[in-house]
């Protein structure tokens, strides 16, 4: 028959199972709420005391290398919605050179070769972008997921400056070319949009109308991408008829 333990025994075990779980679990809060506190400074505009306190986290955390590279990672984006690219991409080569061996170095390096190509975007040099895009296409074939999605965002690119043309040209590629992930399935709705505008175009009305029809069906469960598309249709019709 097993002795019951002294009770000052049974709690001086408890402390040290505590003690020793509890420093893990405390550090991966932290470096959560660290990293929330640097998105708040962000949101903020106060990009000097976010950088301060990037690396006071880079400083704290750099037993948990792949853990704190994601976050890095995160924040990196925070500063990208700020519109800061500047600091977008230095923390971008950040997580390359002090994290190597991360899984978030191939998203950091993909990042960074789509923040040179909206440079060429914004500057109008469309030739240098498709360059850049086939050069970048061929660095991370290895890599298909984050490489479709950064070709997705630079397709909106395209679109933002005006360049329908290129933008049409790069959902057809990656619904083609990517046809396995995430932005393949988000540049469908695109695609249909394209072939009906065809269909108005070559003045085949009917055939337009039963396509509009599949379309409403096919993405009733995105009411609002929808909504746009069909808005773009309506314009092709009022110079099509």
């Amino acid at each position: 028959m097993c002795k019951k333990l002294n009770p000052l025994l049974s709690l001086v075990i408890l402390c040290v199972v505590f003690v020793g779980i509890l420093p893990g679990k405390v550090k991966a809060d932290s470096l959560g709420e660290a990293k929330s506190a640097i998105v708040s400074l962000i949101k903020e505009k106060n990009f000097t005391a976010a950088d301060a306190a990037i690396e006071q986290m880079k400083s704290d955390f750099a037993d948990e290398p792949e853990d704190l590279s994601w976050r890095l990672y995160e924040i990196a984006h925070q500063y990208s919605m700020a519109g800061d690219r500047e600091r977008f991409d230095s923390v971008c080569e950040q997580i390359i050179s002090d994290f190597p061996e991360s899984p978030a170095v191939v998203d950091a390096r993909t990042c960074l070769a789509r923040s040179q190509i909206y440079e060429f975007i914004e500057q109008g040099k469309f030739g240098a972008a498709e360059s850049a895009i086939e050069q970048m296409k061929s660095d991370f074939a290895g890599h298909p997921n984050p490489l479709s999605w950064r070709l997705y965002e630079i397709a909106h690119k395209y679109l933002e400056v005006g360049n329908t043309s290129r933008f049409r040209s790069l959902c057809e590629q990656i619904g083609f070319d990517f046809s396995d992930f995430i932005p393949a399935d988000k540049v469908r709705l695109y695609l249909s949009r394209f072939e009906i505008e065809e269909l108005i175009e070559q003045g085949d009305f009917a055939s337009a109308d039963a396509a509009i029809g599949q379309m409403e069906s096919d993405f009733a469960d995105e009411p609002e991408r929808l909504s746009g598309q069909l808005y773009e249709i309506a314009h092709h019709y009022s110079h099509g008829r």
